[in-house]
């Protein structure tokens, strides 16, 4: 090999060492803003979690809540049903049970 084409050699060499490391550089640079974009993802997904795990509480509380509602709604509907029907009862003794006035003398 002549001086000239060891010359040539060494200097594409040198090029593509250069163009490699420009390369490396900016795929290093990339990665480091995708961890930091990862990072700052993961922290968002924990603050997500949290909130959601305080949603997940808050609808537990209003379930329990609502069922308490309801049960009481339950009783009370079950207490003027039966209200309702000692009325009825006494309509229907002041009729005589067959839809007409008793006659009180």
């Amino acid at each position: 090999m002549t001086s000239e084409e060891m010359q040539h050699t060494k200097e594409f060499m040198l090029r593509h060492q250069a163009t490699f490391e420009a390369n490396f550089r900016r795929s290093m640079e990339a990665l480091q803003q995708q961890q930091a974009q990862s990072a700052a993802d993961m922290m968002r997904i924990k603050e997500l979690g949290g909130e959601l795990a305080k949603s997940h509480v808050r609808m537990q509380n209003a379930l329990a809540d609502l069922t308490e509602s309801h049960k009481k709604l339950a009783e009370s509907q079950c207490e003027t049903e039966e209200q309702l029907r000692r009325v009825l009862k006494a309509v229907e003794r002041g009729f005589g049970g067959n839809g007409r006035a008793r006659k009180t003398s």
